[in-house]
């Protein structure tokens, strides 16, 4: 040690040279860039703690859905899933397979023995028929 110390918690703590100058070069850019928004009108929403709370809480998020669109959204779901139990068991596999199962049309064809062509129609003509029951 040379005799370097910094202040952690109002104690004096013998450090390495590297750690002093280290830690007083962060200090600096620290209060150089608080001095650069400070004339560029920067404000951080860390200036707006609260014992109460954060001031990042008081940003809004704009990827967030808004209430109403979450309402309608759970609406939709909910409507779907209904439309869903009308389908007859072999038209709800076929579907399941291609969506929920992530499998390839030709999978699916391979897996029923049938053509892919005939996995793409049966599944469009699903596709419309559930289409109009959620228009009702």
């Amino acid at each position: 040690m040379a005799g370097k110390y910094i202040k952690i918690r109002g104690e004096l703590v013998a450090v390495t040279d590297e750690v002093y100058y280290t830690y007083y070069h962060l200090g600096r850019q620290r209060r150089t860039q608080a001095e650069k928004d400070g004339r560029r009108r920067i404000a951080s929403y860390d200036a707006l703690d609260t014992d109460d709370g954060l001031g990042v809480d008081l940003l809004v998020d704009l990827d967030s859905p808004s209430v109403e669109d979450a309402a309608i959204a759970k609406v939709m779901a909910e409507k779907l899933h209904r439309c869903l139990d009308l389908l007859s068991d072999g038209e709800r596999s076929l579907l399941t397979k291609i969506y929920f199962k992530e499998m390839s049309e030709r999978q699916v064809a391979q897996s029923l023995g049938i053509p892919s062509m005939t996995v793409h129609n049966r599944k469009v003509r699903i596709l419309r028929k559930l289409r109009k029951m959620m228009e009702k």
